[in-house]
């Protein structure tokens, strides 16, 4: 007898980072607009120059940066807590700046 495993993969497509996203990366998440979906889940009509840039100058006005806890580093961490916003202390203006980092 024969039997079927399904298995459920994705991928995240990346591209270099634009506007404030950069501050925080070099690197950011590819999103299509719903517009687009149905020439990317068909595989036609998608030229890979299509996945370079941005489709508008919009693209990344929907994407929140907020500083999260340092949790989020830890792949042994799970949960809709780590995406919760949290404050972070004032730092003393003679300190030295440091770039934003994933971790």
């Amino acid at each position: 007898m024969m039997r079927i495993v399904s298995v459920f993969t994705f991928s995240i497509l990346t591209l270099p980072a634009q506007e404030d996203l950069g501050l925080v990366h070099d690197r950011m998440p590819l999103v299509l607009e719903p517009s687009r979906w149905a020439e990317w889940l068909s595989g036609t009509g998608l030229p890979a120059s299509g996945l370079l840039a941005a489709p508008s100058p919009d693209y990344c006005a929907g994407i929140e940066l907020r500083p999260v806890s340092t949790d989020v580093g830890d792949v042994h961490n799970d949960g809709p807590g780590l995406v919760r916003a949290v404050v972070t202390p004032v730092q003393n203006a003679s300190t030295m700046e440091q770039p934003l980092t994933l971790f």
